[in-house]
């Protein structure tokens, strides 16, 4: 998953440079198709990556309970189970404002196309949201770090009782 993510977070990352870099183009219709294309998509593709690592937490923690279940509730299961929910938990309440700041851009741009005085409070909001957005992508890439040692614990020691009882 660290692979996939750091592909989904650096076309992220180019997708809202890009983005800035048109937008400041912007002069009156000059470039605003250009700039408005890549503000939805960027829009779009913020929310994908971050509904991917949301996925991917629940998905994690599905194998990492039914792991747990299947040893009899070891102990030692139990307590990966509960770094994962608290990892699944940070993650979450990480990527939720980052997707809601990602949506205030696209509807600060929306508005601000109703009124050209409202423009530079679009482009504080954005320029907030691309570094809010960077720096969430640093902490999701962390997290889901742990989370891979958290399964392969997981797996490790499931295995381990699972060759226990055959003997």
């Amino acid at each position: 998953m660290k692979s996939a993510f750091i592909a989904f977070a650096v076309c992220n990352t180019v997708l809202i440079i890009s983005t800035a870099i048109v937008g400041g183009w912007v002069q009156g219709d000059v470039y605003f198709r250009q700039h408005f294309a890549l503000g939805l998509m960027t829009t779009f593709f913020i929310c994908l990556c971050h509904s991917v690592v949301l996925t991917y937490f629940a998905a994690t923690g599905k194998m990492v309970r039914l792991a747990t279940e299947d040893t009899a509730l070891d102990p030692q299961l139990l307590d990966l189970l509960q770094r994962h929910q608290r990892l699944k938990t940070r993650a979450s309440a990480t990527l939720m404002p980052a997707i809601i700041v990602a949506l205030l851009v696209a509807f600060s741009g929306a508005w601000a196309t109703m009124n050209a005085q409202r423009g530079m409070l679009h482009f504080a909001i954005a320029m907030g949201s691309g570094g809010m957005q960077i720096a969430v992508f640093v902490w999701e890439f962390t997290l889901i770090a742990e989370n891979g040692r958290v399964l392969d614990a997981t797996f490790a020691k499931h295995e381990q009782i699972k060759a226990g009882e055959r003997c």
